[in-house]
């Protein structure tokens, strides 16, 4: 998905803002963070809550109230006044995506990484320390690591983060077996088994 430009400059805005307090306030930061997470899931299970502040037939003085009555006391100031301050600006059908962003920007300033992985049956609790581990030395990051089980895979594994993807699954590698078996010319590569 392509995010609008503004995108960037807005998520940034909101965590060098919550950056700044933290420096008064320690677990502001955290707390902004959580509040977001909160607020991201709330637009998952009210999607007429996005869809009002998303639509261009509903004045910005509306967005504004329903913003105010949603969250106004029941999250971090820092981002209450933030949303507002999208709302205002007409940028609240990208709010979703700036939030987004800013859990992608708090991470990566704090050192963290979330890696998503793919194995046909779920990791045990031994593999998935020792494979957090691992990645944790090869990136030089905190990892949180999430396990998705897809049996269409049939072994091995799929890591992705940031945007990037490490497929090491067996499917994998009999697709390209099989990609490399058609492609072979009858006579040129074969040779005796002797």
């Amino acid at each position: 998905m392509l995010l609008e430009p503004y995108t960037a400059t807005y998520s940034r805005t909101l965590l060098e803002a919550a950056q700044d307090r933290a420096t008064e306030d320690d677990g502001v930061l955290e707390a902004v963070r959580d509040d977001v997470e909160l607020l991201l899931a709330l637009f998952e299970s009210a999607p007429r809550l996005q869809l009002l502040l998303e639509s261009p037939r509903v004045q910005e003085s509306e967005k504004l109230g329903v913003v105010k009555a949603a969250l106004e006391g029941r999250c971090v100031d820092i981002l209450y006044r933030f949303v507002r301050l999208v709302v205002d600006k007409g940028r609240a059908e990208g709010l979703r995506e700036i939030l987004a962003q800013f859990l992608v920007d708090h991470d990566r300033a704090i050192g963290r990484v979330r890696v998503n992985v793919t194995t046909a049956v779920p990791l045990g609790e031994a593999q998935t320390a020792g494979l957090q581990g691992t990645l944790e030395k090869k990136l030089d990051k905190t990892v949180v690591l999430e396990n998705q089980v897809d049996e269409e895979i049939l072994g091995g594994m799929v890591v992705r983060f940031e945007g990037m993807v490490a497929d090491a699954s067996l499917k994998k590698s009999l697709d390209r077996f099989g990609a490399d078996m058609m492609s072979l010319r009858l006579g040129s590569e074969l040779v005796h088994e002797d």
